[in-house]
């Protein structure tokens, strides 16, 4: 004689008193995000200040180093209450050298006016208080849903969940 099971998808649980060994969740009935928001902008050509960067930390989600340079949006070159920020990524490699191939000895190279020599020190703050002409593109695609080569079959994320970043350093305007 077998004995019909029912199967719940979540674990039910008695408000916080149940043993979390068990597959059961004990923590609180209302949960945070994480992170803060990030900007939507129409995609396109904008004009920018550096205004500071975060890293190199290791990104959880790629197992990457990678340095986020965060910018603020200028509209009719003013800043302030009528700007919004937008940030950039620079994956850091291994072993922590940068190449003429990179984005960052691209942009890096612009905001100094001068290609560094072998072996100089390519500090971010370098950058920082500097203007620059960038391209602004949505991240419309999830970084999980990319494992099919054929990008008809990518994991898309939905409207509200897509977020600019700068794709391209394109000059150095300023300071």
């Amino acid at each position: 004689m077998s004995s019909a099971h029912t199967v719940t998808p979540f674990p039910i649980r008695d408000r916080g008193t149940t043993n979390r060994r068990a597959g059961s969740y004990s923590g609180p009935d209302v949960f945070e995000c994480a992170n803060d928001k990030y900007p939507q902008h129409e995609p396109g050509i904008y004009s920018v200040w550096v205004v500071g960067y975060t890293g190199p930390y290791c990104d959880p989600r790629f197992h990457r180093y990678v340095l986020m340079m965060r910018c603020r949006l200028t509209i009719s070159g003013i800043t302030g209450a009528d700007s919004d920020d937008v940030v950039g990524f620079f994956p850091v490699p291994d072993n922590g050298r940068f190449g003429r191939g990179s984005n960052y000895w691209r942009t890096w190279v612009l905001a100094n006016g001068d290609q560094p020599r072998r072996r100089d020190r390519m500090s971010p703050q370098v950058l920082v208080g500097k203007m620059f002409r960038v391209r602004i593109s949505l991240v419309e695609f999830r970084f999980d849903g990319k494992a099919d080569r054929d990008p008809a079959n990518w994991k898309k994320h939905s409207p509200a969940a897509q977020y600019a970043t700068i794709s391209e350093w394109i000059e150095c305007e300023g300071p």
